[in-house]
């Protein structure tokens, strides 16, 4: 169920509770709550009587918990409809089975059908008003009473009317007079009670009433809150519960009907029995005075007295005898007198004038011609501090009544309902008892197996589904203990068996498009080193490598005019392929501005402006650029939001970061401005850029490279070129990083002033022996060349060829066949060095973990000549990129 009311409606549009619901459970709900009616209509719970049986004090009106809850969960014109047809229930009962004084005399169209339809439209009128502001707590409460409190007053007020209505046409029928308590009609006497007990009675209703409105009111405001987190399993309990609750209440009241109906049967068949004893009696005492009249004995006496004298002896002992608490009342009347009786409240000599009043002398003539029936009769109540009866208390109550004439006997038989149905509520405590063991045991088993056949497999279903929906496309399910799970399964087995294959053929024309598209970024960004080996001014080196398939980050460097380079470092927001986007649309925009030679702020500034105009994914972009006069050392440079990035004096020197900021990053505001700085570089001074893929990189304790790192590894390093600084750093945040997700793309630039660029070169063979010699000789030629020490070539030789030959046995072992490895050099001056670096796809190794103490007796001669090589080389370093293993040798003169 759900309610959907508003901070505020209309009183004339409110449609209850529940709304909002699907017509089907509308339609359900009323049934059920009908079915509920009719039950308590069946049991006695129409009229809730309170006090001593036979002796209530006041009425409640039962049914109005029913119309009350349609009145509040469908609104007020289904509750006047429950009350209608609640009320039509209750009318052929009073007809058909009155068990009560109220339903036996009271119970009318007007105080039944209409009266109850009246109270649903009324309570559903008071609950629309009370729940108008949609209240919330004890202001809820408060309102559904002072809806409930008008209802209750309303509801009983009319129905009292109607018993006054009823009261004063039956006085004005019967012609009473008041003044003897015993001349009232019983139907008179319970009208003064209920008169008597008004107050009462509409307490009851009222509580009756607000108990419901709260306990209804918080089961769907309960079941709102956790509709959409209920399991199959607690949903379908509940249904099952309402359900079993229902056929408890059907089956509770039809086994009420019967017991009443079994116990009215036994009841009228001892009258009949009682009845047939007696005629049997009046047979013998005619027989008997027969006998007798004529006889010596008796001659003198006359028939009359004779006649009277053996009914005496025959009835009167078993009058006297009859069982009156556990059998009925026996009264035998003559000439509309009382002649033998077994209860105090007919006592002998009483007229039927005294006991009826005058209105009903008849009373027993009127019985004997209309046969069996239900009406009121007079028992006797005792008082409160003796054992002794008296005619002034006596009271009516419901019962079975027969009267037979016999001769100038009038016989009358009654059984009080207090007798005949005086075993009927343990009857129905075991019968109840029993039916509840009994629906109990259905309502679990059928649980039990609802858990087992339906709802154990959909659990495991939706397992095996969370683990597809988390990416294994290998599971399968496997419920098979019916056709519908096997249909279902095999569905289920089918899709994902498409959707993988949908998924491998979308992956793969993803990797394609992203390899693409890397080859494409790769090729955007320049890579040939040195990249203007005519000018000896400088050397620059640069690399990228992207946390993704693509990044965002970037890096450029181009001539200007004859005696300056232009060149940049850049980190775009986003990662993937939108960074990537904006990331060429960034590098092509500064090129562009930056080339014209104009003031680099100025460049600057209007390449904001562009990338502005057609971001509307609002990316943007950290830059640092600059122009270097590599004639006179003058370096101009704008930082745009970006890090800091650090300078060297000098070969070997100290390093100092340039922490000047000159405007905000790009993309976002476009009037920003932006200003120059300019300092001047000496030869061997080295500048270092990078984005922050490098500091902010994480380990696996979540701990950052952070920024002093970055100080001890440059301290650490102050006498390497661009080249190597380049590649020992990233080598070093690669193992910090290591085991950790690469969560940003690095991206690193070196610049040395005044020193001339490294020369390179490179070869890309198959990992096998038989292609060591191409790649030695490439390396010994450049060291000869180069005046090289023999003993220093050697040594060079001897590393290269240990890691060359390392991969080849190793690397690709789990292939089928060898895959390539590069071999790379750079040699540079000032000193005179060499670096050399390997690359390979096969399996990871990482050189350096071999340990010199402990892994020398055991590595065998590959690992032996590794470690050797690590000692003669003045650097070895090694990094995993990607699924790529580099190592780095470097070995100086």
């Amino acid at each position: 169920m759900e309610t959907n009311i508003v901070k505020t409606h209309r009183v004339r549009d409110w449609k209850g509770l529940i709304h909002c619901e699907a017509r089907k459970t509308k339609v359900q709900t009323f049934a059920a709550l009908f079915l509920v009616a009719s039950a308590m209509t069946f049991m006695q719970l129409g009229f809730i009587g309170v006090g001593s049986e036979g002796k209530y004090v006041c009425y409640v009106m039962g049914l109005l918990v029913p119309v009350a809850a349609t009145a509040l969960l469908l609104g007020k014109g289904a509750g006047a409809l429950q009350g209608f047809l609640c009320g039509i229930v209750l009318f052929v009962h009073a007809i058909v089975q009155p068990l009560n004084p109220v339903e036996r005399y009271f119970v009318s169209g007007v105080n039944s059908f209409v009266l109850y339809a009246f109270a649903g439209f009324l309570l559903g009128l008071c609950f629309a008003i009370a729940l108008r502001s949609n209240p919330k707590g004890v202001r809820r409460i408060v309102y559904l009473g002072i809806g409930c409190a008008i209802s209750a007053v309303v509801t009983t007020a009319v129905f009292t009317f109607n018993i006054l209505l009823h009261l004063m046409a039956e006085l004005y029928i019967s012609q009473l007079q008041l003044s003897k308590l015993v001349n009232i009609p019983p139907d008179v006497i319970g009208a003064l009670n209920s008169l008597g007990n008004l107050g009462a009675q509409c307490v009851l209703d009222f509580a009756l009433l607000l108990v419901t409105a709260i306990l209804v009111s918080a089961i769907v405001q309960r079941y709102n809150a956790t509709r959409n987190g209920v399991s199959v399993r607690v949903s379908f309990g509940i249904q099952l519960f309402v359900v079993v609750s229902i056929v408890f209440c059907v089956l509770s009241a039809l086994s009420y009907v019967s017991i009443t109906l079994q116990a009215a049967a036994d009841a009228r068949n001892e009258m009949d029995g009682t009845l047939y004893f007696i005629g049997d009696q009046f047979v013998k005492s005619e027989e008997t005075t027969q006998e007798l009249v004529g006889t010596d004995k008796f001659k003198d006496i006359p028939k009359d007295t004779l006649d009277a004298f053996v009914h005496a002896n025959y009835l009167g002992n078993f009058v006297d005898g009859y069982d009156l608490a556990n059998r009925g009342t026996v009264v035998v009347f003559r000439d509309n007198k009382v002649l033998h009786s077994n209860s105090p409240a007919y006592p002998e000599g009483m007229t039927t004038k005294e006991l009826f009043g005058e209105a009903r002398e008849d009373y027993i003539a009127n019985l004997v011609e209309s046969g069996e029936t239900s009406e009121f009769l007079y028992t006797a109540e005792m008082y409160d501090d003796t054992d002794n009866y008296t005619n002034d208390y006596r009271r009516a109550e419901l019962g079975y009544i027969r009267a037979q004439r016999y001769g100038s006997y009038d016989v009358m038989v009654a059984v009080p309902f207090s007798v005949a149905f005086s075993t009927r509520n343990t009857t129905m405590a075991w019968s109840t008892m029993l039916s509840f063991w009994l629906l109990a045991v259905v309502y679990f088993l059928t649980a039990r197996l609802l858990g087992k056949d339906v709802v154990s497999p959909i659990d495991r279903t939706n397992e095996r589904l969370a683990q597809i929906t988390n990416g294994d496309l290998e599971v399968r399910v496997q419920e098979r203990d019916s056709v519908e799970f096997t249909s279902l399964s095999d569905g289920i087995n089918s899709t994902v068996t498409a959707l993988s294959g949908y998924i491998e053929e979308a992956e793969s024309r993803m990797e394609r498009e992203l390899a693409t598209a890397k080859a494409i970024q790769k090729s955007a960004l320049p890579r040939v080193f040195p990249p203007f080996p005519e000018v000896d001014k400088f050397d620059i080196f640069a690399s990228m490598n992207a946390a993704k398939e693509v990044g965002g980050d970037f890096y450029d460097y181009f001539l200007i005019d004859d005696h300056t380079l232009g060149f940049l470092i850049a980190d775009v927001s986003g990662k993937g392929v939108p960074g990537a986007l904006f990331m060429m649309a960034a590098k092509t925009e500064l090129e562009n501005y930056m080339s014209t030679g104009m003031e680099l702020s100025q460049a600057i500034a209007t390449a904001n402006m562009r990338l502005c105009a057609n971001n509307d994914a609002g990316m943007f972009v950290t830059v640092w650029a600059a122009t270097l006069d590599y004639n006179t050392g003058e370096l101009t440079y704008v930082n745009a939001g970006h890090n800091f990035p650090l300078l060297r004096h000098g070969f070997n020197g100290e390093w100092e970061w340039l922490k000047k900021k000159c405007g905000l990053f790009l993309g976002t505001f476009e009037m920003a401005k932006y200003r120059q700085e300019t300092i001047m570089l000496k030869p061997g001074d080295e500048l270092l850029l990078y984005t922050d893929g490098v500091n902010e990189a994480f380990n696996v304790n979540e701990e950052e490279y952070s920024n002093e790192r970055l100080e001890e590894f440059v301290a650490a390093h102050s006498n390497m070129h661009s080249r190597e600084i380049v590649r020992s750093l990233r080598a070093d945040v690669a193992r910090w990083a290591e085991g950790a997700e690469q969560s940003d793309d690095v991206t690193i630039l070196a610049l040395e002033y005044g020193v001339k660029p490294e020369v390179t070169g490179s070869i890309t063979v198959t990992a096998t022996i038989e292609n060591l010699e191409a790649a030695v000789a490439m390396i010994n030629n450049e060291l000869e060349a180069r005046l090289c020490p023999l003993d220093v070539q050697h040594k060079v030789e001897v590393a290269v060829e240990e890691l060359f030959v390392n991969v080849c046995r190793y690397a690709y072992a789990d292939k089928d066949e060898p895959g390539k490895v590069q071999v790379r050099y750079a040699y540079g001056t000032d000193p005179s060095a060499i670096t050399v670096e390997l690359r390979d796809k096969g399996m990871p190794f990482d050189p350096m973990a071999l340990d010199p103490e402990r892994d020398s007796a055991k590595t065998g001669d590959g690992g032996l000549g590794i470690l050797m090589a690590r000692r003669s080389m003045d650097d070895f370093t090694y990094m995993r990129s990607g699924d790529t293993n580099v190592v780095v040798i470097k070995k100086g003169w």
